[in-house]
């Protein structure tokens, strides 16, 4: 498996966040309210932002 390495003079992190309950990569959904949220597809957890 080929790791890539961030670039060291890069700030920002475009990479999707990680799943705090399973450690899955979460996914972009669009929630009840019609605004995009970060969703676990594997568990379900939240992204908590509402």
């Amino acid at each position: 498996m080929t790791r890539h390495r961030r670039r060291p003079n890069s700030d920002e992190d475009d990479r999707p966040p990680i799943c705090p309950a399973c450690g899955v990569t979460m996914m972009l959904t669009v929630g009840d309210d019609g605004e995009l949220h970060y969703s676990c597809l594997e568990c379900g957890y939240p992204d908590g932002d509402g």
